[in-house]
């Protein structure tokens, strides 16, 4: 199981386009203080705005190659 885990995005650049690396951290900041504000996230259907906690995801073992399948609230 994945709980507890710490994950690393890497190259938001280059799937998000141009200056979203810096977008993400300036927002995950944001949303970190006490000050938050309205935050409103548009894009495509399928990039994952709307995402809760039963939202299944397939997943990977990089050893194994296994696919799984699992809610996305146990990443959390």
């Amino acid at each position: 199981m994945l709980k507890n885990k710490t994950f690393e995005l890497d190259n938001l650049d280059i799937h998000y386009g141009k200056g979203f690396d810096k977008f993400n951290s300036e927002l995950l900041q944001r949303l970190n203080t006490d000050t938050k504000g309205m935050t409103l996230f548009h894009g495509l259907a399928g990039t994952g705005k709307c995402v809760t906690g039963d939202t299944k995801i397939k997943i990977r073992d990089k050893q194994t190659g296994l696919i799984e399948e699992i809610n996305i609230e146990d990443l959390m």
